[in-house]
């Protein structure tokens, strides 16, 4: 048989060895309640069909030929027609003509 301080430290042991393994259990259900969580917050990605990723791929294409045929083409020279000083029409009043 073992002496008394042997048996005492070897309880002692067996029930920090348990302490841990619960601890360490407990945190392991922890991460797993975490990780259902994360994965709950977050919806399956659906797979697009291919029509829709064809639409997109088009719609992309489009855009970029757009700004491309936007980067060649100058803006139009008007001129100063519009900063000229427009002729003033005018005509005779019947009022006033009578009146004078």
């Amino acid at each position: 048989m073992l002496p008394q301080s042997q048996r005492s430290q070897r309880l002692s042991t067996g029930k920090t060895y348990r302490a841990e393994k619960k601890e360490k259990k407990a945190q392991e259900q922890e991460r797993k309640r975490k990780r259902e969580e994360d994965t709950q917050d977050v919806p399956p990605a659906k797979k697009k069909s291919r029509n829709v990723c064809r639409r997109i791929k088009q719609k992309a294409d489009a855009e970029r030929k757009a700004a491309e045929w936007r980067s060649t083409r100058s803006e139009p020279d008007f001129g100063d027609w519009d900063k000229k000083e427009k002729p003033k029409i005018t005509l005779p009043l019947r009022g006033a003509e009578k009146s004078s």
